[in-house]
């Protein structure tokens, strides 16, 4: 009995493993932070800041986006601003396995650690670079690739 209960075990794991399934697979693209620090990048913006409001500026099919409004306390990186709006996309898409990945998430009053690109206006967030800062404290792993990077915070 032990035997055939193995054997209908094998087959039905074949079986399920011989089905075709849909599968999928995320590799985003994550920029190192050298690449804000190169001399002629134009576009890049690293600083600090916290936030101060957040409006919805538009809605898709399938997302919003937000402008998050921060005040500047800190530059490392482009032109100097007091306020900067970054452009926070957040998709409601739920398909695939990149769904939720490189959404900007941010609450008023938080502080944060921004690397993006300015774009006309406002700024594009690096999503997988960018810290949010609790209590004025950056994790150690990040602190150090900063270093590293000779931007010391």
């Amino acid at each position: 009995m032990r035997s055939t209960f193995n054997l209908m075990n094998l087959a039905f794991s074949f079986i399920l493993i011989s089905l075709p399934l849909e599968s999928f697979a995320c590799k985003p693209y994550i920029p190192r932070i050298e690449s804000y620090l190169q001399d002629g990048n134009t576009t890049a913006m690293v600083f600090v800041g916290t936030v101060t409001s957040i409006d919805l500026a538009q809605t898709f099919k399938d997302g919003v986006v937000y402008d998050v409004k921060m005040k500047a306390t800190r530059w490392f990186v482009g032109d100097k601003r007091t306020e900067v709006i970054v452009r926070a996309y957040m998709s409601t898409e739920r398909s695939t396995d990149c769904a939720g990945i490189g959404q900007f998430r941010a609450e008023v009053g938080e502080q944060w650690f921004i690397f993006g690109d300015k774009f006309e206006t406002k700024l594009n967030p690096d999503t997988f670079n960018s810290r949010k800062i609790e209590n004025g404290i950056l994790p150690e792993d990040f602190r150090l690739r900063l270093e590293q990077n000779g931007i010391h915070f």
